[in-house]
């Protein structure tokens, strides 16, 4: 049986991405994101915690937007594969770093300025609408996000404390980013597994809104890793939108 290893980072990159190219032009993109997590100690005083993760790119069309976006202070989505290469050091002692592979690359303002987002199993973008909150058959907390797509609107199911947190958040024009399961196809439905609140374009209320997670939901707040919660579906080639 094959295992898992999937690593998802929401942070701020520390420096400019450093852009090398190999023998044939093969790109290479390298950058450290910073991720944040806050709690409150015995004392009730905030403390918060930075990690910093290597993140390397070998994909040609994300070395562009590594590129392009990549500078320093820049809000990304990573997803990637987390890896471990060695190498000798000049004392010949061999040391060991652990980096994401990264498969996906978004950065966060510019799924906010061109609606982009929609990348197989997961969907990050502004929001049509407020969602709504109402009741299924079973009595369960559900409302439906829809997203803004260049091809038209994506909506995911949400249920549970991650429907009430949506509700009480996100307005039109938030962003948010989703880790969905496609449950069928006609009709279409998506079910969202992971909720992130990445806040309101500034092009929409003039600020950033600051973002905000419940205790109960998959979700973590802006800038800490979530672990995914299984694997889902990246057909999406003849879905009716």
């Amino acid at each position: 049986m094959n295992g898992v290893n999937v690593q998802i980072l929401i942070g701020n990159l520390g420096k400019a991405a450093d852009i090398r190219y190999m023998e044939g032009n093969r790109g290479k993109a390298s950058f450290g994101v910073a991720t944040n997590k806050s709690y409150t100690n015995r004392e009730g005083q905030q403390i918060t915690n930075t990690s910093w993760h290597n993140v390397v790119v070998w994909d040609p069309s994300l070395v562009d937007v590594a590129q392009k976006y990549c500078t320093k202070g820049r809000q990304v989505i990573v997803e990637g594969e987390s890896t471990t290469r060695s190498y000798e050091d000049r004392e010949g002692n061999t040391q060991y770093v652990r980096e994401v592979k990264a498969t996906k690359l978004l950065p966060i303002d510019q799924i906010a300025q061109e609606g982009k987002g929609l990348h197989g199993n997961f969907i990050a973008g502004t929001l049509v609408e407020k969602p709504q909150l109402q009741r299924n058959d079973a009595g369960e907390s559900t409302c439906q996000l829809l997203f803004k797509q260049e091809k038209g609107h994506f909506p995911v199911e949400l249920t549970g404390r991650q429907a009430e947190v949506a509700t009480q958040y996100l307005d039109a024009n938030s962003v948010a980013y989703v880790k969905y399961e496609i449950v069928s196809t006609e009709p279409f439905k998506a079910q969202g597994t992971n909720l992130v609140l990445l806040g309101q374009p500034s092009s929409a209320r003039g600020e950033t809104k600051p973002n905000t997670s419940q205790a109960g939901t998959q979700a973590e707040p802006r800038g800490n890793t979530i672990e995914p919660q299984g694997d889902s579906s990246n057909d999406l080639d003849d879905l009716p939108f």
